[in-house]
């Protein structure tokens, strides 16, 4: 029975010899899953193409694809082309290349704002963290009787 996680995630960058202008395979295998996304993130990041540069991404080898491993590709895709790096993937089918499509014209996300804490959000905060202290205090001052009636009842 086949694991959960499948196949790893892999990514191998081969640089071809005697290409104007320098030209380059990325070779992509594995399941490019949300189980594997940290190890591939890594493995992306990693990766230096050197500009100006072709560089041909091939998912021949890809098992499966999913929304979160396709759009961390197209997040890597998208600096590669702004640093001038021109991408074309090959090997790829009609679902995958559907599935980059809608997640790349998604862009990159960015992180929710911080919510702003208002005057009365502020004021039933502070009640609630005194509320609290008060009530830890509370038990500790009954902890502290209870011991002392035990051992004044002991003695």
């Amino acid at each position: 029975m086949a694991s959960r996680e499948g196949t790893p995630a892999s990514v191998e960058l081969e640089h071809q010899q005697g290409a104007a202008p320098e030209a380059a395979i990325l070779h992509c295998g594995g399941d490019w899953v949300t189980a594997n996304l940290e190890q591939l993130a890594q493995q992306l990041t990693a990766l230096k193409p050197e500009s100006p540069l072709s560089l041909e991404v091939s998912l021949e080898t890809v098992g499966r694809l999913d929304s979160a491993a396709a759009w961390q590709l197209c997040r890597h895709v998208a600096r590669w082309q702004s640093e001038g790096v021109t991408v074309q993937f090959t090997g790829i089918s009609d679902d995958k290349q559907a599935l980059l499509d809608n997640v790349g014209a998604l862009g990159d996300l960015e992180p929710p704002r911080e919510a702003r804490s208002t005057l009365l959000i502020a004021l039933i905060e502070r009640c609630g963290r005194a509320s609290i202290w008060f009530l830890l205090q509370a038990r500790d001052l009954i902890n502290f009787m209870g011991m002392t009636v035990i051992a004044m009842t002991r003695a």
